[in-house]
């Protein structure tokens, strides 16, 4: 992910992210117009005890973030301004809510 934003800031091409841990998801679009990049919102490499095969990962939680994902990569082809930009959606599966953060 690290060389992926480091690519995506060299070409102005925008990252849309999407990070999953047990029953949490994440979303955002980094790198659009000076907007903050995976760098800025995570500096250091996760853990590498913290893997999806050792914590696991709720099964239809990768469904959900993956659509939210393509629907923000859509609005950027299309031309309309993604709702993440600049900001982190967190999607809680066991509660069923999500929140937006500012970044």
């Amino acid at each position: 992910r690290q060389l992926i934003d480091q690519i995506s800031k060299e070409f102005g091409i925008p990252m849309v992210y999407g990070g999953l841990y047990r029953y949490e998801g994440q979303v955002a679009v980094l790198n659009v117009n000076g907007s903050p990049g995976y760098s800025d919102l995570f500096p250091e490499p996760p853990s590498v005890n913290d893997t999806c095969a050792d914590a696991g990962v709720l099964g239809m939680l990768p469904g959900i973030i993956g659509h939210i994902q393509a629907l923000e990569t859509v609005k950027l082809i299309v031309g309309i301004e993604p709702n993440l930009v600049g900001k982190l959606l967190v999607y809680d599966g066991m509660k069923h809510s999500m929140e937006t953060i500012e970044l």
